[in-house]
């Protein structure tokens, strides 16, 4: 061989050397690229957080169906008497209602009129609703003891929390509540994050022994929420 080839040679091995590994960067790069992309894919979306703090009222109201002829469709669906409000709300706020039955999901009702009446305890303000337009109450059957007009009652959150869901509340436990809180004092659990977690408790038991009974001769309530991981009562009442 020709000793002016060899440095010729070399010099060719190693521009194909270079390519060689060019190419195999690019295609590992692509790969991990490619890897990357797949595990974003996967990931779970983030979860909005979710806020409340203890100025948050639960209340409480009715479903109220109406009909213009006997045999015919319901035509109007209501949540009516719902519970006074101490704090001022205005025309075109938000709440949320919550069905006290697993049937029915939440919905947001808008605030259409707004009624004062002052007491010796101070302001209260008494909310009408617009009209609920899901389909689903009106075809709504409640239970044998209810009437068809007012087939369940309802919770109502202001300000609205539209994650907010009802919990089955035979399936709480002790762990779940407040200290000394049984669950069979729990007229309603719900979860506001989605953790399958109470968030937020109403009570209702017999006013003079705290006892649960179904013929009481005055019902007290009370409403708890879970703030920062600590359970803090906001309301407490008595109703006849």
């Amino acid at each position: 061989m020709h000793t002016w080839l060899t440095p010729l040679i070399i010099m060719l091995l190693l521009v194909t050397s270079c390519n060689y590994t060019g190419v195999e960067k690019n295609k590992q790069s692509t790969k991990e690229t490619r890897n990357q992309t797949i595990a974003e894919d996967k990931a779970e979306p983030i979860k909005p957080t979710i806020k409340w703090d203890s100025k948050l009222i639960i209340g409480e109201a009715v479903l109220w169906r109406q009909k213009t002829e006997k045999n015919e469709a319901w035509s109007k669906v209501d949540a009516v008497n719902v519970s006074p409000f101490s704090q001022e709300i205005s025309v075109g706020s938000k709440l949320q209602i919550i069905p006290l039955t697993s049937e029915l999901n939440g919905v947001e009702l808008s605030i259409v009129e707004v009624q004062t009446d002052e007491t010796d305890e101070g302001m209260s303000y008494f909310a009408k609703l617009e009209d609920i337009k899901d389909a689903s109450y009106k075809a709504f059957n409640g239970p044998a003891d209810r009437s068809d007009e007012f087939p369940c009652d309802l919770l109502v959150l202001y300000p609205s929390i539209p994650s907010a869901k009802l919990l089955d509340k035979t399936r709480l436990n002790s762990n779940d509540l407040p200290g000394n809180i049984k669950p069979i004092l729990v007229k309603a659990a719900l979860d506001f994050d989605g953790d399958q977690k109470a968030d937020a408790l109403v009570l209702q038991f017999c006013c003079k022994n705290r006892m649960y009974h179904e013929n009481c001769d005055l019902f007290c309530t009370e409403t708890y929420l879970r703030i920062d991981s600590q359970w803090v009562m906001t309301d407490a009442s008595q109703a006849l």
